[in-house]
């Protein structure tokens, strides 16, 4: 397949169909209340979008146009990484790791008492406990 034939694929819009979302209540306000809109991966495959892409919606008769403003924001900013945010990062890191483990070892004791206790065998009934159980 050439170049030409992939960007003339690319370039062919995709659509698909779909409802918005229930109303979400406004406690003050008038007019039509606010929705959500999800879109699949496909369609925003098709347009280039990702989620949290900064985007701009414009209103027209019947249609709402979606464009890309921006990348999305990153979660922690770093800017200028100082040795201070360095050493920071670098503790957090080791704490979490440390957390894991601890959470790791837990599981691991749980699951071999769990095994220690099924691969005990049960001891039969004397007696007496045959007659409780039956009351």
């Amino acid at each position: 397949m050439s170049k030409k034939e992939v960007r003339a694929e690319a370039a062919e819009p995709y659509s698909e169909q779909t409802s918005l979302g229930g109303p979400i209540p406004i406690v003050m306000g008038t007019g039509p209340m606010a929705c959500k809109l999800k879109l699949s991966s496909k369609i925003l495959e098709a347009s280039g979008l990702r989620a949290n892409d900064r985007i701009e919606m414009i209103a027209g008769e019947n249609e709402i146009v979606i464009r890309k403003t921006g990348e999305p924001t990153p979660g922690l900013p770093i800017k200028g990484c100082s040795i201070a945010k360095t050493q920071m990062l670098d503790c957090l890191m080791a704490e979490t790791r440390a957390f894991e483990a601890e959470q790791k070892a837990a599981r691991e004791r749980l699951m071999a008492y769990r095994e220690e206790i099924a691969a005990e065998p049960e001891e039969p009934l004397d007696e007496e406990q045959r007659r409780r159980e039956e009351l």
